[in-house]
């Protein structure tokens, strides 16, 4: 196609993909048509994730939720099949094919087993292109990666959910108004100080999916620092970090800052002991989030950080600040 392609790859960090093309721009009577609408609302579905990866797991678990659908991951068969041992119901099960102990395949056939799962919709999702060996096992089958199109209309299709032609959310607000039953979009600035990379692209995703402009800090000491130079509404402080851990990152805001300048913080941490949630209110946090963090409960929390500057809008995909300056 006469372009180019380039990749930088840091071991141990990532890797960035490039590439450029020269194309004709299509004349106006070739341009496609606009897209009548989108599938109907899967707000309300309940489905369980298998997949012994976590990363994955969780993403796509992130992009049901970001749907409406209420989701229950795990990461092998056999706690799946005690989620549905217990009584649990779910308008459909996605499983991973490649797992240990027990793939994709035998869950699918012990699945079928259980009175009150063998119509359940099952879906399998393979990194290989083959087929699986028992295709009757199952609803839907795909490699993956699922793109998030394909993936939102299979769901649709296995919960016997027609398509409809309603008008389709264009920008990350629309999105956080259906998600979170807000009134009027509210853009929040948000820090996220998290050390992990992985939760730090799990989490900018989930803020901007419900609308909101994220800055990322990598421990205390770049949280404190970003908070003393920017105005943000809302800190999401993750407790244990290095260098500087959340705990004393929010000290340490909360007495180098004026009282008109505090941001909220929201701690976030996997323990929910008594005296944790203690020591995080001793510390100066306003409240507290769970670890992994659910989409739903992140932006029910958000529905209460009072928005410092009203002047800053989304338009589209990209921030303006009417009045003021954000730096």
């Amino acid at each position: 196609m006469g372009g180019t392609f380039s990749v930088d790859s840091t071991e141990g960090v990532g890797s960035t993909f490039a590439f450029d093309v020269v194309m004709d721009i299509a004349a106006a009577d070739e341009a496609p048509a606009a897209p009548a609408g989108q599938p109907a609302n899967l707000a309300g579905l309940r489905a369980l994730v298998v997949d012994d990866n976590d990363t994955n797991r969780r993403i796509l678990s992130l992009q049901l939720e970001s749907w409406g659908v209420q989701c229950v991951d795990v990461a092998n068969g056999a706690w799946a099949l005690a989620t549905l041992g217990a009584g649990t119901t779910f308008d459909l099960a996605i499983l991973d094919m490649h797992m240990p102990g027990m793939d994709g395949q035998e869950l699918a056939s012990r699945i079928r087993g259980l009175p009150r799962s063998r119509s359940m919709p099952l879906m399998l999702l393979t990194s290989l292109g083959a087929p699986p060996d028992s295709p009757d096992l199952f609803d839907a089958f795909h490699t993956k990666p699922v793109r998030s199109t394909v993936l939102r209309t299979m769901v649709a299709t296995l919960a016997g959910i027609d398509q409809v032609t309603v008008p389709e959310a264009t920008s990350p607000v629309d999105a956080h108004s259906v998600l979170a039953g807000a009134t009027r979009p509210r853009p929040l600035y948000i820090l996220l100080a998290e050390d992990n990379p992985v939760n730090q692209r799990v989490g900018r995703l989930m803020l901007e999916n419900l609308g909101h402009i994220v800055d990322i800090a990598g421990n205390g000491v770049e949280a404190l620092e970003a908070a003393l130079a920017a105005e943000y509404d809302l800190v999401l402080m993750d407790v244990h970090m290095p260098v500087m851990d959340g705990m004393a990152a929010t000290r340490a805001i909360r007495a180098q800052l004026s009282a008109s300048a505090q941001p909220r913080i929201i701690a976030l941490t996997a323990s929910s002991l008594v005296e944790d949630r203690t020591s995080c209110t001793a510390a100066g946090m306003d409240a507290y989030l769970l670890k992994p963090v659910r989409l739903e409960k992140l932006a029910a929390a958000l529905e209460d950080v009072p928005q410092r500057q009203p002047d800053l809008v989304v338009v589209a995909d990209r921030t303006e600040v009417v009045a003021g300056d954000r730096s």
